[in-house]
């Protein structure tokens, strides 16, 4: 028996014109005609961020074995060298995104794994394992953890005992379970990268650390384009210096369920990007149906969690320098932060040393791949794209309850101008600026403010903290107008200068606002003893904002 191929059958949901309209396509149809899409359109950016990736493993695994005109490739690591290897890989690439379409040799490799991408297979189902690779007795005597359509559907991310308000699909128990072929297929993608620990069943009977999906730690990163052509050759890495040469894609459609198990097992690190994009964090079983309209019951048992620290073969994340804890003095993925706009982690996404020698970075291998391929792509507009998942914050179930999702639209030169006079300093100079005025200088005269009003220590932390969100929020969209509007011929300087005035302007007008809106109790202020002198003065709003406008003035100077 084997049902739905996902070569042939439409399944992955792409945006085909300017006013939005979507439609179902096959695998087989996004590599012929990518060029004709605009991007992808799934349920939700998180699914498309695991669809993307498994369509780039077919990527990587095919230009690594064959050239664009399908001649065969080889690296012998007793003979050949791998500096020429990854350049023969970088010419690959150009001659790709030359051509503005995928050359024959990816449908032709495609076709030879047919039998590999059926969703239903008594033999090889896609991303699954058959029922007796998780039968009890691997299992010790326990039986598979099964989980119902809702669950495996996030648009509703409903348990059995609370009933989810506003969701798509608000029919009877059996309408939430049902899944179509297609769905089904998207939303294994998407299981497999984002599953949380909710359920229980491992292998055997010593405990390991399982995985709650690989997508789900990482503050995912891409580059989008201007076409899902473009989309996907920009996020292909085609030279990883932490890949190497000698080492052999493998895509999970490659081995049978039972062998992607082992892989789990074997290693907590893997060598290649294709067994990375298709990593399984569940050993899942659906069993077939007559119907379509039968509602799904898959079973799933845990498979072992890969190490994160320092993992760099992974190019698609932020990455974050533990300085304590268990991963001290290494690198884990920084998931993004649901109150933090991406911009103000533009040092995480552009730089490979702090400007001031006090933090580390490791920029993430996407970014520093745009570097190499920028001649190709010279004068090109480019969107930065963050993609997490958010949790329910519980340590024991880890259930993904929302995702966060940002862009950045960018010129490709203030991400790769890298000189000690660049864009990419200049425009990390004008962020740290901003958080520091905001942050620093005007938390400074909220501080005093709540010194002023004799708010209790936890009113005041709420009170600047929500005051610090509204500005940033007030903050946002000019900082995205201002980042979209340089061109690298303009002048530093005179770009800079621009949005240190908006920024001063926009912190001026909210202090102002307060300084309008103060009462008796404000203007009377309260009476302070100077350290040094020991006399007293009266701090008032008054002095507050006056003093406000110095320091921000001052900063504004440097």
């Amino acid at each position: 028996m084997h049902e739905f191929n996902l070569l042939e059958e439409p399944w992955i949901s792409v945006i085909v014109d300017d006013l939005g309209h979507t439609k179902l396509v096959s695998m087989m149809d996004v590599f012929q005609s990518a060029h004709e899409y605009k991007a992808l359109a799934g349920d939700m950016k998180a699914q498309d961020f695991s669809i993307l990736r498994v369509l780039l493993a077919v990527l990587h695994t095919v230009f690594s074995r064959y050239d664009t005109k399908g001649h065969a490739r080889t690296y012998d690591p007793d003979e050949d060298e791998a500096e020429d290897f990854d350049e023969e890989s970088i010419e690959i690439w150009k001659e790709v995104w030359k051509a503005r379409r995928f050359p024959n040799i990816v449908c032709d490799y495609l076709n030879r794994w047919h039998n590999r991408f059926y969703l239903f297979d008594d033999e090889y189902p896609f991303m699954q394992v058959l029922a007796e690779d998780i039968s009890s007795d691997k299992l010790g005597g326990k039986k598979p953890s099964t989980i119902s359509g809702k669950n495996i559907n996030r648009l509703i991310s409903e348990s059995n005992n609370k009933i989810a308000l506003f969701s798509p699909k608000n029919g009877d128990e059996q309408d939430k379970n049902r899944l179509s072929c297609a769905e089904l297929a998207r939303w294994l993608v998407t299981l497999q990268g984002y599953v949380g620990l909710s359920d229980k069943t491992l292998f055997g009977t010593q405990k390991y650390k399982a995985s709650k999906g690989w997508l789900f730690d990482l503050g995912g990163i891409t580059l989008a384009g201007s076409n899902l052509f473009e989309t996907l050759t920009l996020n292909w890495v085609a030279a990883n210096p932490y890949q190497s040469a000698a080492s052999n894609q493998k895509p999970c459609w490659e081995y049978s369920g039972a062998e992607n198990i082992q892989h789990t097992f074997s290693s907590a690190r893997v060598d290649n990007i294709a067994q990375l994009y298709t990593r399984w964090s569940r050993a899942v079983s659906i069993p077939s149906r007559k119907d379509e309209n039968e509602p799904f019951i898959p079973s799933m048992v845990k498979l072992p969690d890969l190490d994160h620290k320092n993992a760099f073969i992974e190019p698609m994340t932020l990455w974050h320098y533990n300085k304590t804890g268990d991963n001290k003095d290494a690198f884990t993925p920084r998931k993004h932060r649901t109150e933090e706009a991406m911009w103000r982690s533009y040092s995480l996404l552009t730089l490979t040393h702090s400007l001031d020698d006090r933090e580390k970075y490791h920029k993430p291998e996407v970014i520093s791949w745009l570097d190499c391929i920028s001649p190709c792509i010279e004068n090109s507009r480019i969107v930065l794209e963050a993609i997490s998942v958010k949790d329910d914050g519980n340590a024991t179930s880890w259930v993904p309850t929302d995702e966060i999702y940002d862009n950045l639209y960018v010129h490709e030169e203030l991400i790769t101008d890298v000189g000690n006079d660049g864009w990419v300093y200049r425009v990390n100079n004008e962020v740290n600026h901003t958080k520091t005025a905001v942050s620093s200088t005007y938390r400074g005269f909220l501080k005093d403010m709540c010194d002023i009003q004799n708010r209790s220590d936890d009113n005041a932390t709420t009170f600047i903290n929500r005051t610090i969100s509204h500005v940033y929020f007030l903050l946002d969209r000019p900082f995205r107008d201002w980042l979209a509007g340089i061109n690298p011929s303009d002048s530093k300087n005179e770009c800079c200068d621009r949005w240190r005035t908006t920024v001063r302007q926009l912190l001026e007008k909210e202090a102002s606002q307060m300084v309008a809106n103060a009462n008796t109790r404000d203007l009377n202020g309260i009476t302070v003893t100077e350290k040094t002198s020991g006399a007293a003065t009266t701090k008032n709003i008054i002095t507050a904002y006056n003093a406000f406008i110095y320091r921000l003035n001052k900063l504004s100077e440097q």
